[in-house]
């Protein structure tokens, strides 16, 4: 249904649309939405089903919804993703932004109040409420909620590494040095060590970081020992680098480091099968971090293993 005075533009498709009165659709695929009173969707925007767009809102340049209510006056200018999502009234999102709703197996919501500006290239992990009145910083990953009338950032260090420069492998280094070169002895459960090291470039699909580092550990124990020892390791071998955020230290069972370039994940391995991170970037490039000849490291022999 398409109300008095609402133009829609050419190359749109409507599939059990609404759209009232004074609206401007252009160029868009709308599916299942309705969209208020003098909204302006497009160009290039997608709307899956289950969107309701407020009153004067926006849904602007290669911008896709799903399930995602837009309060009066909110705009999501361009190059966003929302879904799951509620948002406020008179709220602005930055371009770039994603609400990150699926971890994998379940869905989940994020809730934006009114009158918040949120900066360019925001990421929500969902389930995350942030209130009215905030103001987010450029670049942001917001993993908790956050209060009414505050401001909140993510502070991502810049790190350089310039050609021939000894620190440039000595993240991978310090990995290494988690990694048992005979997987038969690996089941003994030695509190520092890490299985199954796998890492992934990702700067391909994802913005936030540039690779994704994921190991294996029999027990909460050592889950919580290697991320420890990883955390050491990287500090004193590293240029005093530290994890921008850390999630999964009381439980044991998923510490991730996040130090925005990289990301270490340290899995129990119930949990690594469970969740099967790997197949999240099953098409980016592996990378090769020669664990098997990691620097500084000597074939065990017989006698030293006994």
């Amino acid at each position: 249904m398409i109300g008095e005075a609402a133009e829609v533009g050419p190359y749109t498709t409507l599939i059990g649309a609404t759209i009232d009165a004074e609206a401007h659709v252009e160029r868009s695929r709308v599916q299942e939405t309705h969209i208020g009173r003098a909204a302006n969707i497009g160009p290039w925007t997608y709307l899956r089903p289950g969107n309701e767009l407020g009153e004067g809102s926006k849904a602007g340049a290669f911008v896709e919804m799903k399930k995602a209510h837009i309060g009066n006056g909110t705009k999501v200018p361009h190059l966003s993703y929302v879904g799951d999502a509620d948002l406020g009234e008179r709220t602005n999102i930055g371009g770039g932004t994603i609400t990150a709703n699926y971890d994998g197996v379940h869905k989940h919501h994020t809730t934006i109040g009114s009158n918040v500006h949120v900066g360019a290239g925001n990421l929500f992990v969902a389930p995350v409420a942030v209130g009215d009145g905030v103001t987010t910083g450029a670049g942001s990953v917001v993993r908790h909620d956050v209060p009414s009338d505050s401001m909140v950032y993510s502070e991502n260090t810049q790190h350089v590494v310039e050609a021939g420069s000894p620190n440039g492998s000595a993240e991978h280094a310090c990995i290494a040095r988690f990694h048992r070169r005979h997987p038969h002895r690996r089941s003994r459960g030695r509190p520092h060590e890490a299985t199954d090291i796998v890492a992934f470039d990702v700067t391909e699909p994802l913005a936030i970081t540039d690779a994704m580092l994921i190991a294996s550990a029999s027990n909460e124990r050592q889950v919580l020992a290697v991320a420890e020892e990883i955390e050491k390791d990287l500090y004193l071998k590293a240029g005093k680098r530290q994890p921008r955020s850390r999630e999964g230290l009381t439980e044991g069972q998923w510490v991730l480091l996040d130090y925005g370039d990289f990301v270490i994940h340290v899995m129990h391995q119930e949990s690594r099968e469970y969740y099967r991170l790997e197949r999240l970037w099953k098409d980016c490039p592996s990378i090769d971090l020669q664990l098997e000849h990691a620097e500084g490291e000597q074939e065990p022999t017989a006698s030293s293993e006994a």
